[in-house]
């Protein structure tokens, strides 16, 4: 607990450095509210691969890509990739514990906020979707959200790390990611006859309470993960 609680206090100084940011995030998921959650209901009635791509890559990718650029996973130098105010912290007298959890307490200040409202505005600019879902169930859909946040998208705050990678390698891994997220998605509904976002629609309204409880675990054990991975990085690079 002691951890969390200078984690906390080290994560302050990027959020007093980043409060353009936030607005900025603020605003950009306000114009996604306005324009995109609408066309939830079109998504309802023809379940489009293209639809549930984007939504995973709202709550999972892109309060990473919202931060400033100087908090942002960049090339350093030669192959080395890294966050700079990683590779800055990492010269203070903090623990390697104490620095990993400021990163994800970071992140999580730009992506929970931002999805919970995400969902909350759902709710209440879509008629369609209100009819479609209890309260409850709702509940049950936005934590199953917010749990993807967490432990797909704390893959973000965690790449702060860095790697050792050229050019060539990260272009084609980035391409690889972007076909191998399309045929998955595809893939699932090849196989289910509906996208993800449907599905976990379906499994907040049949089993709200063991939806709920799952989607808590796999948060519980992302959070762990990702900072045990994190921890193997910085071991093995060395920023100098």
């Amino acid at each position: 607990m002691q951890d969390w609680k200078q984690a906390y206090w080290l994560a302050t100084f990027e959020w007093k450095a980043s409060i353009r940011a936030f607005i900025w995030t603020f605003l950009f998921f306000a114009v996604i509210a306005v324009f995109f959650l609408p066309s939830f209901s079109t998504y309802l009635e023809n379940d489009f691969a293209g639809f549930d791509l984007l939504f995973i890559t709202l709550f999972a990718l892109f309060p990473a890509w919202l931060r400033i650029k100087e908090f942002q996973y960049q090339k350093i130098s030669g192959e080395i990739w890294a966050s700079p105010a990683l590779i800055m912290l990492a010269q203070l007298p903090v623990s390697k514990n104490v620095l990993i959890k400021s990163r994800f307490i970071v992140y999580a200040a730009y992506s929970i906020p931002y999805n919970l409202l995400m969902l909350i505005a759902l709710y209440i600019v879509n008629p369609q979707f209100q009819t479609m879902i209890s309260p409850m169930s709702h509940i049950a859909f936005a934590i199953i959200w917010l749990a993807i946040g967490i432990y797909a998208g704390f893959v973000m705050p965690a790449s702060d790390a860095g790697d050792i990678v050229n050019t060539k390698i990260m272009t084609f891994h980035g391409i690889i990611l972007i076909i191998g997220g399309l045929l998955f998605i595809t893939f699932i509904h090849l196989l289910f006859g509906n996208g993800p976002v449907y599905l976990t629609i379906i499994a907040a309204q049949d089993w709200p309470l063991l939806s709920s409880i799952i989607s808590i675990l796999f948060a519980f054990l992302g959070v762990h993960y990702w900072q045990r991975y994190m921890k193997k990085q910085i071991d093995k690079i060395d920023y100098l």
